[in-house]
């Protein structure tokens, strides 16, 4: 069973699809001329009418219509491959999805929570934040980002909904959405300032051996407090140095598991209490 995914990894996913393509009945594959046409067949009425634009246009890119930007990500596994019904979430349309939805609401009581979709009848989108909206517009315009209340593109929604699919957390105090080219190293190199703690990032956001990350994904970065144990240390001594107080050193062990004789080792990754 694939990790189950959250809001912000939503808007995660949602953000590093920007630009991309649109096409009915599609979840998130690179459009190549075999799926192109399995969709003409599926959606005559949907497809040929843009058929030569489809084609100029979206050909070699990743493709999506408004639920598929959702189910796309729902669908993807730990290895960043989307895999139809994955775990057995369901295949819905726009309006099913709303349908499925336990909390919902008014458009104009819309809550400041990342990762809430937004509806009107036949069509989606995910709310990212500070008034703005990703959706998978149209065959024309692709996956773009709007105004909630924007008429530009004739979106006027009507309500807002929780997925079912995914679990709403709050915010961590500081996220990173994984962009293409992205290591775990090259990310800890970047924002710890030493590559060598990727294993910190890795122990963090629940990563395994061999480490893969995938565009999009949304990764915590301090949402807890970590150490990485040094020749010398123990538990005493890093309590006495990050809590003021040797003392402290059971709050560690507790924290950490941490059987008696309390041995740890250099390059071992500890939660450390908050102050």
């Amino acid at each position: 069973m694939s990790k189950r995914k959250t809001n912000l990894s939503l808007v995660g996913h949602a953000m590093a699809r920007l630009g991309t393509g649109y096409v009915y009945g599609t979840y998130g594959h690179v459009l190549t001329e075999s799926l192109l046409a399995g969709k003409q067949k599926q959606y005559p009425l949907k497809i040929l009418p843009y058929l030569s634009f489809i084609r100029a246009t979206w050909l070699g890119k990743p493709v999506q219509d408004c639920v598929g930007l959702i189910k796309g990500h729902y669908w993807t596994n730990d290895d960043g491959k989307i895999v139809y019904k994955l775990d057995g979430l369901p295949d819905v349309s726009a309006n099913g999805l709303h349908n499925t939805a336990v909390e919902k609401g008014p458009v104009a009581a819309l809550p400041e929570i990342k990762g809430l979709i937004v509806w009107k009848r036949g069509h989606v989108g995910v709310y990212i934040g500070q008034g703005e909206v990703i959706e998978a517009h149209g065959t024309k315009s692709g996956v773009i980002k709007t105004r909630l209340t924007s008429t530009v593109n004739d979106t006027g929604w009507k309500e807002w909904f929780k997925c079912p699919f995914i679990d709403y957390v709050t915010a961590r105090t500081e996220t990173y959405v994984v962009r293409k080219g992205d290591s775990l190293w090259s990310i800890a190199r970047a924002l710890l300032g030493d590559g060598r703690r990727y294993l910190e990032l890795a122990k963090l956001n629940g990563i395994a051996a061999p480490y893969t990350i995938h565009t999009g994904q949304v990764l915590s970065i301090e949402g807890e407090r970590l150490y990485t144990v040094r020749t010398g240390d123990s538990p005493w001594r890093i309590a006495q140095q990050l809590l003021g107080d040797g003392r402290r050193y059971q709050e560690i062990i507790e924290l950490n598991g941490l059987k008696e004789p309390y041995t740890i080792h250099t390059g071992q990754i500890l939660r450390i209490p908050k102050e």
